[in-house]
């Protein structure tokens, strides 16, 4: 069970030092280092390629959400340092499939996001036909706030429908929440402000890893 930490920091103003900074205080509870939405936008390709280089031993995942040009935009993610990148689930199967297939010649990985997906557990077992290497299910933001949601019901419709596909999960998970996500034996669990937020985050990713650890 791999713990992921979604920085999506540039949106409210953190820069690459300061990224590279959290990181290396929380290095040893990290398995893979997501390189947010936001900061893709902000600090583009050049700075996925500054976190790889300073991370080299971490997966680093470019949170593209990718919805079209699959293959271009997925080349030049792996091109600048990725490791995994996603892809939209709600995308036409063409986008999808060409990330893969992009992703899959140079030894790198893809994850389908399923935010937005009216039916998961139909669209799970099309896209691990297309190769996808994660599915992740997805409680946005925006849903979150607006809803109180958490993604705990759609992990459990994944875990039971994925087959070939590793599992991920996101979506307002905290130290007071994630036992129970880690009952559900997801592959991948990615956290935001669950960690950067806190007072202690070294301790708290530290805390995180250990439940993981001990209840996985």
């Amino acid at each position: 069970m791999l713990l992921q930490m979604a920085m999506d920091g540039a949106a409210d103003g953190l820069t690459i030092a300061e990224f590279k900074e959290f990181i290396s205080n929380i290095y040893d509870s990290v398995d893979i280092v997501e390189f947010g939405t936001s900061c893709v936008y902000r600090f583009g390709m050049e700075g996925v390629q500054e976190i790889k280089q300073a991370f080299p031993d971490k997966l680093i995942l470019a949170d593209m959400k990718i919805m079209d040009g699959g293959g271009h935009m997925s080349r030049m993610a792996y091109s600048f340092g990725a490791d995994i990148v996603t892809v939209l689930a709600v995308s036409d199967d063409a986008t999808i499939g060409n990330v893969i297939g992009s992703a899959h010649k140079v030894n790198k990985e893809v994850m389908v996001d399923m935010i937005c997906v009216s039916d998961i557990a139909k669209r799970i077992p099309e896209v691990e036909k297309l190769g996808a290497d994660y599915v992740c299910v997805h409680m946005g933001v925006d849903v979150q706030k607006a809803k109180n949601a958490n993604p705990l019901e759609e992990l459990r419709i994944a875990k039971a429908t994925a087959r070939t596909a590793k599992v991920a999960v996101a979506g307002g998970i905290k130290l007071s929440t994630i036992s129970d996500i880690v009952k559900e034996k997801p592959d991948v669990i990615i956290v935001g402000n669950g960690i950067r937020k806190q007072e202690d985050p070294k301790t708290v990713a530290a805390e995180m890893k250990k439940i993981m650890e001990k209840e996985g």
